[in-house]
């Protein structure tokens, strides 16, 4: 809200998946192992809005699908994130959710939204990675962005990386034992960080924005039912 005011010299351009023969079939499909660029952006600019809506009948394509982003030319992505997780949810699962940078919403999820700026001082480029066990029926998309003469100086670039654990390491729990809730919770002690999992290590100058953190419990605990009267 504070930028309201500041007037810019800038163009705002819109690339999508429309339809080029004039029709309404306006999302593009990947084939099983294929990729596909959907933005190729020259110069100086910023973008500032990402949508997409996907038609796959892979399970798990929101965790197969892959999103690379690169910056300036680069060699290698700056992004490069299963698509669900970044759009902030993981297990390859779509749910409601708004926040004032990423939302899953509406219709139970489906419209993904991104709203992180990130600039570039000499080119863009962006491509999904189907390795789904199946085609990519169809991708829909739209990424708007701000087209500069050039970058004002000291911004930096968004990154964003994914990365997993499968097993982690934890306390070990006997089924049909004596340890109480508590004991498994709170029993164990860490001085040394050892088997600590890390979230970031990085150099170099930039802000830490956040993770989003997706956990998939392994030990499922029955609880009984309470009743007030």
């Amino acid at each position: 809200m504070r930028d309201l005011p500041r007037l810019r010299n800038c163009k705002r351009r819109r690339l999508s998946s429309w339809d080029r023969s004039g029709g309404n079939d306006d999302g593009i499909p990947i084939k099983k192992g294929a990729k596909a660029v959907i933005a190729e952006i020259e110069g100086a600019g910023c973008v500032t809005h990402i949508w997409m809506t996907i038609a796959c009948d892979d399970k798990y394509h929101l965790r197969k699908i892959l999103l690379k982003m690169f910056w300036d030319g680069e060699e290698y992505p700056s992004v490069e994130v299963p698509i669900g997780d970044f759009f902030g949810i993981g297990h390859s699962v779509y749910k409601n959710f708004v926040s004032l940078p990423l939302a899953m919403s509406p219709q139970d999820g489906r419209a993904l939204n991104c709203f992180f700026p990130m600039p570039f001082s000499d080119g863009a480029r962006v491509e999904v990675d189907n390795d789904c066990d199946t085609d990519v029926r169809e991708l829909y998309f739209y990424i708007d962005y701000e087209e500069y003469d050039e970058l004002e100086e000291g911004l930096g670039r968004f990154h964003a990386q994914w990365r997993r654990e499968n097993p982690t390491d934890g306390i070990q729990y006997v089924f049909g034992g004596s340890m109480s809730n508590y004991d498994y919770i709170f029993g164990g002690k860490n001085l040394t960080g050892e088997g600590n999992y890390v979230i970031l290590e990085a150099e170099g100058k930039g802000h830490y924005v956040g993770c989003n953190l997706n956990v998939h419990n392994l030990r499922r605990v029955k609880f009984s039912s309470v009743e007030w009267n």
